[in-house]
């Protein structure tokens, strides 16, 4: 048998904003030649704050406990940022020998914080209440040979990649 219900209000205010862009060049020499470059860059910020609030009664439709007030800010900053290029060198009539690098770099920072609100003032729910950090950076390179002979095709290929990352959050 229930002896109490209630009731949870969630209002809001939210900001995003992004911005992106990309470059893509392709540059096919008289020779058979190819080089492509291609790079990209992303921003991602939000600013959201929400007040949860709960209200509790008896069966009866009488307050039964104080309001419940939660108030969540929560910010988050995200950066992409990457580049590439290929090269394609054709080998006679029947081969190539094609090579590239990669290089990407991202970042976050998001920071959440939670405040019980009380008549007397709002106060840090350090339970809730953290901040997270992360940076990745990636390298990486490859080269290639390709030939094709009568019935047989030949492929070798050599490829390396690099990768550093750090995060670290806090609470409270």
């Amino acid at each position: 048998i229930p002896v109490y219900y209630f009731n949870t209000l969630n209002g809001s205010a939210n900001r995003n904003n992004s911005h992106v862009a990309n470059l893509n060049l392709k540059h096919s020499f008289a020779t058979g030649k190819e080089l492509t470059v291609d790079a990209d860059y992303g921003v991602y910020r939000s600013d959201n704050f929400s007040r949860i609030t709960t209200l509790f009664y008896e069966m009866n439709g009488t307050s039964s406990k104080p309001t419940d007030i939660l108030d969540a800010f929560q910010a988050g900053d995200l950066a992409l940022k990457s580049a590439k290029a290929d090269y394609v060198q054709p080998l006679g009539k029947a081969g190539k020998l094609e090579a590239g690098v990669k290089a990407s770099h991202v970042s976050a920072d998001n920071d959440a914080r939670f405040f019980n609100v009380f008549p007397s003032g709002p106060q840090v729910d350090g339970r809730r209440t953290n901040r997270f950090f992360y940076d990745e950076t990636n390298g990486a390179g490859y080269v290639s040979f390709n030939k094709e002979f009568k019935k047989v095709g030949l492929q070798l290929g050599l490829r390396g990649e690099h990768r550093a990352h750090r995060d670290r959050g806090r609470r409270g």
